[in-house]
């Protein structure tokens, strides 16, 4: 559950299903730890109570934001900015 909780999250790259299920003790005290650092948790790198607590604590299905650190969870930009202004004033709804 804390695995896939960390996985959904963004915390862990997707599981490769060529490789083993298991992942490494760092790969996992690593994700453990970005997690506390960006909830402001004390940073331990293990689930202790109150890390555990706050995984279960209900929230939405986005990942969290981790900046430019993670190479797995970049986020891609939907728009350019061109400069260009709108001239239209009147806008309408159908």
């Amino acid at each position: 559950m804390n695995e896939a909780w960390l996985q959904r999250y963004g915390y862990l790259p997707p599981a490769d299903p060529r490789m083993s299920l298991l992942r490494s003790a760092r790969a996992m005290q690593s994700a453990i730890a970005a997690m506390q650092r960006h909830y402001g948790l004390n940073v331990t790198g293990t689930l202790g109570r109150s890390t555990v607590d706050w995984m279960k604590k209900p929230r939405c299905g986005v990942p969290d934001q981790l900046g430019g650190a993670s190479k797995f969870n970049v986020r891609k930009r939907r728009y350019a900015l061109t400069g260009q202004k709108w001239q239209h004033r009147h806008i309408t709804y159908r």
